[in-house]
């Protein structure tokens, strides 16, 4: 699936804009805070329904305007006519999909699989074991239909147990134990085969950018395995009361990175962890590629952020291999010169203004 056009109404200081799309690769150069960022930020928005930026909806909708709107239409190997329309108030959200309201944002995420790499994404392992488990999460429910089903059904066995450990009537808990440990035991199992994929795809790139002889994926699932969850939950029970949370289980889990056999943020600077990200988004989105008909978007802001010139051309021969439609950003036309034998667009956006170029 790609974007064969998309419309913006009022996202920052993009008042109005159509556009025709590549289905391929999409090239946007202009000055800092000219809106190329926006740009993506659209279509962003088209496929998750919130930013990247903020979760304040205000802040992106046009200071002149109440709402913001983006609309495209899309090609679809077997269906016709397809489109993607969101509305956004302070506090309204209406996605519609072929002019029908969808009744789960999980509708729009299977649609419109977005890939977003920006010039923070080394902040995937600066940070909290949090974005790196929706990291996982986000690449496992594209290729895996009953993990979201199972991770809905242990949010709720979660939230049950949690409620009981706040009260003090644990009385039920048992029952709950059950329910956590059964999910919570599909949810890793689904994870850890998903990062075996990852590590293998990962490998391929990473090689590529680096010099090290070992690359290993490591996860930790949040509990321990030879104890199995549902007894850690039990023996776990008085301290988990004290706390008045659920503290083992995957929603405890993490993973991380060794380089011969050393964390990979202990040791690389910042930009050579903005290649490691860069590797891993690349792998993901080549599985998605691989395990579905719809490979979605990439989008990449300031590729030429820190990059030199041979790994530049690197991200273009790799770019030219995968299915899926890119979106990059750079402040000059020339960080593109790389690219050839490719069929692309090029757009320049000056003061909110996309045009062909």
């Amino acid at each position: 699936m790609s974007l064969k056009n998309i419309v913006i109404h009022n996202v920052r200081n993009i008042k109005h804009s159509s556009i025709d799309l590549s289905p391929t690769i999409n090239l946007i150069y202009g000055k800092n805070a000219s809106g190329k960022s926006s740009f993506l930020e659209a279509i962003y928005i088209l496929g998750r329904a919130k930013s990247f930026r903020t979760t304040r909806v205000n802040q992106v909708i046009n200071y002149q305007s109440d709402d913001l709107t983006v609309y495209a239409e899309v090609n679809q190997e077997g269906l016709f006519n397809r489109s993607i329309g969101i509305r956004k108030k302070a506090k309204e959200t209406e996605v519609k999909i072929s002019g029908l309201k969808i009744k789960s944002l999980s509708e729009l995420a299977s649609l419109l699989p977005i890939q977003f790499i920006h010039p923070g994404s080394q902040q995937l392992f600066e940070g909290g074991p949090s974005g790196r488990r929706q990291f996982i999460d986000w690449g496992v429910f594209h290729v895996e239909h009953q993990f979201l089903i199972d991770w809905r059904n242990y949010r709720r066995a979660l939230s049950q147990r949690n409620a009981l450990l706040r009260s003090g009537e644990i009385v039920s808990i048992a029952s709950w134990n059950r329910e956590v440990a059964y999910f919570g035991q599909s949810i890793s199992q689904f994870r850890k085969e998903y990062l075996h994929q990852l590590e293998v795809a990962f490998i391929d790139i990473a090689k590529n950018f680096f010099g090290f002889n070992e690359y290993k994926l490591t996860y930790k699932p949040g509990w321990d395995e030879k104890i199995g969850l549902q007894k850690t939950l039990e023996s776990g029970l008085d301290s988990d009361r004290r706390a008045g949370f659920t503290q083992h289980g995957p929603h405890r889990a993490d993973f991380s990175i060794l380089l011969d056999g050393y964390l990979a943020q202990n040791h690389l600077s910042r930009g050579q962890l903005k290649l490691l990200v860069l590797a891993l988004n690349f792998a993901q989105a080549g599985i998605m590629a691989n395990a579905a008909d719809n490979p979605g978007c990439v989008l990449i802001d300031d590729l030429s952020s820190e990059l030199d010139k041979e790994v530049r051309q690197f991200v273009f021969d790799y770019l030219k291999t995968i299915k899926s439609q890119i979106f990059i950003t750079a402040t000059e036309r020339t960080a593109f010169s790389s690219l050839s034998g490719l069929d692309y667009k090029t757009f320049h956006v000056e003061q909110g203004c996309i045009n062909n170029a």
